[in-house]
C-alpha cells in the first residue's frame, strides 16, 4: 500500500510540474503577444502623426528671422507685376522693393515691421510713407529722391 500512496504522489508532482511548465508557456506567450501589439500600436501612431512631406509647419529658422520669408498673402484680386510709374497701392515688382528697401534704410525696420521689403505696394507701405509725409502715388522723381 506505501507503494500506491507513492506512486501517487509521484503523479500528482508529475502533473503539478507539467501545468506549471505550460503555465509558463502560457505567459510567456501572452507577454510576447501583448509586446508585439504595443510595439505595433507604437509605429502606427508614428507614422500617423509624423509630418507629411510638403506640409505647412513652420521651420524654426523662419521664427527667428521672419522677414527674410515674408508671408505671401493672396488676396481676390491680387496685383500683377507692374515695373512703371506711378507707384500706388496694389503696384509690386522690383521698383517696389526696391523703394521699400530705401525706406527701411532711412527710416530703419521698424518702419515695414510685418513684411519688410516684399515688393508689395500694399497697406503697410502706404501707412509707412503717410507717417513720413510722403505722398501715397510714387512718381519717378519721388522715387529718384526715396531711393538716393
Amino acid at each position: 500500500m506505501a507503494k500506491k500512496k507513492n506512486k501517487s504522489k509521484q503523479k500528482t508532482k508529475a502533473k503539478l510540474k507539467e501545468k506549471s511548465k505550460k503555465q509558463k508557456r502560457n505567459g510567456l506567450v501572452v507577454a510576447a503577444i501583448v509586446t508585439l501589439a504595443i510595439l505595433g500600436l507604437g509605429t502606427g501612431a508614428f507614422l500617423y502623426l509624423k509630418p507629411k512631406a510638403g506640409s505647412d509647419e513652420t521651420d524654426l529658422t523662419e521664427l527667428e528671422n521672419p522677414t527674410t520669408n515674408p508671408p505671401k498673402t493672396k488676396t481676390a484680386s491680387a496685383p500683377k507685376a507692374d515695373s512703371t510709374f506711378p507707384l500706388k497701392e496694389g503696384s509690386k515688382g522690383a521698383l517696389v522693393k526696391q523703394m521699400q528697401t530705401a525706406l527701411i534704410k532711412k527710416y530703419g525696420k521698424a518702419i515695414l515691421p510685418k513684411y519688410g521689403a516684399d515688393g508689395w505696394f500694399g497697406k503697410e507701405t502706404t501707412t509707412a510713407l503717410k507717417s513720413k509725409g510722403i505722398k501715397t502715388n510714387i512718381d519717378l522723381a519721388e522715387f529718384t529722391k526715396l531711393i538716393t
